[in-house]
């Protein structure tokens, strides 16, 4: 049995050596005849629609000519990517006959085919087979002769315009579109354009060169979407009605939008117009303009300014003025940043009363602004709010404790079934409240049990912020939520033992420690990420295309591991930071590392019209119909054993199996060899020298010090480490794999014992079905079982 494949492989290897090597098991070109053209992209050469057009096409290059009632047309095409010639006339009855000539080396075979169309309408198609028989190359010649007795009639021209949006203003545009078009696109298919202006500044324009498409000007109908309606100067007036009208070949059609004038009408406004503090407190409030419509331009003049006066409770608090810092109960001529303006209020440091309202109203230059009021309600302190711990690291979490202060300046706890109302009023953007029994975050929350956090933002910057909640105790039915264990009747009575309110405030400061406790503690050394391969991904991700390659594969495995694919090689993962207190050093981890992968078929390879594709065992009985093609058969699936493939009756499980098998290398050889390579190939980083990926992993440990004291600065340079970690992984792995550069590595995967198992298995299956096929020696000769 060795002796008759080492025999085939000889032979083989002398008829097929000129072929380009490949990972794969065959090359072949398909050619698709229809007898409509797709009018997706038409030739620069087509100069008029009512021509009558011959495209000549094959795999292989090639000349052709036509020779019509009137004049003789020419040209040669490339094939492969450019497999087609073009050649019109005029439209004219009679006869047309066509030459096409192909060189060919001895024995080759390839397909050629035509079709005639006029106006997109097909009105003759065919192919032929051309084959040179002798033994040297040579050029081989067909001739097709074809008769026109008449032509499609002509379709007229029709189309829809549709506006995309119902309406534009000073912020808002409108694409176009021409649906419906039922001619073939062309060069000269141009489309001409009008606006019947009844505002001025709208005007059509092209969102990529930025050039003005004025009335009357035509652009060509693929260039359509990149078109857009806008007003280019601001429109003041009320709605009005603007048509645009299009026109293609003499038929026009219209569609309209209406142009939305800016309102007349603007307010002040504020997310917060009423606020609770504590006397001694601070809150940050935020005032700005809005308009009536969502197109009103809501940009304030630089010469607006704004105006600030505590109009109730002067004694209560103070304005902190935007500029000098001073407390003050008036501020004006104050500068907006795009209409917005943030100021704070400060109250009392001691209230005489249980609570106290203070008002602050906000005004403009501009009369026609009403001015706008915040109510304050300043209370006594009645609860302590703490933090543990004080002072935390970007992205900490702080636990929230809350302590009731009694009369005699003595603090207590509260009832374990007391509710609180929660809110953040300062520095909101630096961190969230988190209830752990609802697995909820927000800035403000109702009727929520003790126990709640505040979780620090991640990339603050290393500055020192603050943070500051105020909290207050809640009476009554705790609406929408119920603590778990208890009946409805136990939530429906609880937090009535105080009848008066309390309120507490507490801040506290994100940035600040060094000394790194703050931070996430390590329960373990660093542990190494586990690292695979993920082979989910089919041809075409990523703007991969190996099928559409010259090689023409059935099938392929690709790594994404070459330099050019550096940025997309792994799949993305998460890197978490803590610091270890025994090492006094930081650590980062990752659970796992996957490196991405292609293993896919090319059906377009595979099901060529001369091909005979076998998916299972039993298509072998359904396509298998005859003794002869069952002899036939035993040999093509012998032929799946060599290197390029011969074949054109597939097993499309050895093709599977043999792609899958690339991946199993990969897996199970390529990537342990990489993670782990040979001592002479050691890994190194910052020239040191590591004998594993696992080590170098290992190897990160920055100390607590000032460029590495908070989670933020930690995790930015743990994403640089892996990164260089993971580029060294990768040039490993592009190193030690070499996709297709073995003519031996094919041969071995297609003759190992899995893969010759599938072909004995459909051989088997013909033989079951015919049994007569193994009754000659040659026959014999392919068969795999023996």
């Amino acid at each position: 049995m060795k002796k008759k494949l080492s025999s085939y492989f000889l032979i083989s290897f002398l008829l097929f050596f000129p072929l380009l090597i490949y990972s794969q098991t065959i090359i072949k070109e398909k050619v698709t005849v229809s007898p409509k053209k797709s009018s997706a992209k038409i030739p620069d050469a087509v100069q008029d629609e009512s021509q009558l057009e011959f495209q000549i096409g094959g795999a292989l290059p090639l000349t052709a000519a036509v020779v019509g009632p009137t004049t003789t047309q020419s040209g040669s095409s490339g094939g492969g990517a450019n497999p087609y010639v073009y050649l019109y006339f005029p439209p004219l009855n009679g006869n047309y006959q066509i030459t096409i000539s192909s060189t060919l080396s001895a024995g080759q075979t390839t397909n050629v085919n035509y079709v005639v169309s006029y106006q997109g309408q097909g009105i003759s198609y065919g192919d032929r087979t051309l084959y040179n028989g002798g033994e040297e190359t040579a050029v081989v010649t067909t001739t097709i002769s074809v008769t026109i007795g008449s032509f499609p009639e002509e379709t007229p021209v029709d189309f829809s315009l549709h506006i995309n949006n119902d309406y534009i203003c000073s912020n808002y545009e409108s694409g176009l579109s021409i649906v419906n078009y039922n001619q073939p696109i062309t060069s000269t298919t141009n489309v001409k354009f009008n606006i019947n202006s009844v505002v001025p500044g709208v005007e059509l324009y092209n969102k990529n060169s930025g050039e003005i498409i004025t009335s009357g000007t035509s652009v060509h109908i693929l260039d359509v979407p990149n078109l857009s309606i806008r007003l280019s100067t601001p429109y003041q007036g009320s709605n009005a009605n603007e048509k645009v009208s299009a026109e293609i070949g003499g038929v026009t059609r219209t569609d309209s939008l209406i142009v939305i004038g800016t309102g007349n009408y603007f307010r002040l406004y504020s997310e917060k117009r009423i606020w609770d503090m504590l006397e001694g407190g601070t809150i940050e409030m935020l005032v700005e303009l809005q308009g009536e419509s969502s197109c009103d331009d809501v940009r304030l003049q630089d010469t607006t300014k704004y105006n600030l006066l505590i109009t109730q409770g002067q004694t209560f608090g103070h304005i902190k003025h935007p500029v000098s810092g001073e407390l003050v109960t008036e501020a004006v001529n104050l500068s907006h940043e795009n209409g917005k303006l943030k100021f704070k209020f400060t109250a009392a440091e001691e209230l005489l009363l249980s609570e106290a309202i203070t008002k602050v109203t906000v005004t403009t230059n501009n009369p026609a602004i009403s001015p706008y009021e915040f109510v304050i309600t300043i209370h006594k302190e009645g609860m302590i709010v703490t933090f543990v711990p004080e002072t935390i690291m970007p992205g900490d979490t702080a636990s929230v404790i809350l302590k009731k202060k009694n009369p005699d300046g003595t603090l207590s706890d509260f009832p374990e079934d007391q509710y609180f109302d929660a809110e953040i009023i300062v520095g909101a953007e630096y961190g969230t409240l988190y209830v752990a029994q609802w697995g909820d975050l927000s800035d403000y929350f109702l009727n929520i049990p003790q126990g709640f956090k505040f979780i620090a933002e991640e990339g603050l910057g290393g500055q020192k912020v603050e943070s500051t909640i105020l909290v207050r105790t809640t009476a009554g039915i705790i609406w929408g939520r119920v603590t778990p264990g208890k009946t409805n009747n136990q939530n429906s009575v609880q937090n009535t033992a105080d009848e008066e309110q309390l309120w507490g405030e507490g801040t506290i400061t994100i940035g600040e420690g060094g000394d790194c406790s703050d931070a996430p503690q390590c329960e373990e050394l660093t542990v190494p990420p586990t690292v695979s391969l993920n082979a989910v991904y089919k041809n075409g991700d990523f703007g991969i295309d190996h099928c559409s390659s010259e090689k023409h594969p059935f099938g392929y495995f690709h790594p994404l591991i070459k330099d050019k694919e550096a940025n997309i090689t792994f799949e993305n993962y998460l890197i978490d930071v803590c610091f270890n207190p025994d090492t006094k050093r930081w650590q980062a981890s990752v659970g796992s590392i996957a490196i991405k992968a292609i293993e896919d078929l090319c059906p377009d390879n595979i099901y060529l019209s001369d091909n005979i594709v076998i998916e299972n065992l039993e298509q072998v009985k359904q396509k298998i119909t005859t003794k002869e093609k069952a002899e036939e058969a035993l040999k093509y699936f012998f032929y799946h054993t060599s290197y390029p493939g011969t074949t054109k009756i597939i097993l499309k499980e050895f093709i599977e199996k043999h792609e899958h098998t690339h991946m199993e290398d990969f897996a199970q050889n390529i990537l342990p060899k990489s993670l782990n390579p040979p001592a002479e190939e050691k890994y190194t980083y910052n020239n040191v020298q590591y004998s594993s990926y696992s080590d170098l992993i290992k190897s990160f440990g920055p100390e607590c010090n000032d460029n590495y004291n908070n989670i933020t600065q930690v995790k930015n340079y743990a994403q640089q480490f892996f990164y260089q970690a993971n580029e060294l992984l990768r040039i490993r792995l592009k190193k030690y794999y070499r996709l297709g550069d073995s003519f031996e590595k094919e041969s071995e995967i297609n003759t190992s014992e899995t893969l010759m198992n599938i072909i004995i298995k459909y051989q088997n299956e013909l033989i079951r079905l015919y049994p007569d096929i193994l009754n000659t020696e040659d026959n014999l000769n392919y068969y795999l079982g023996i």
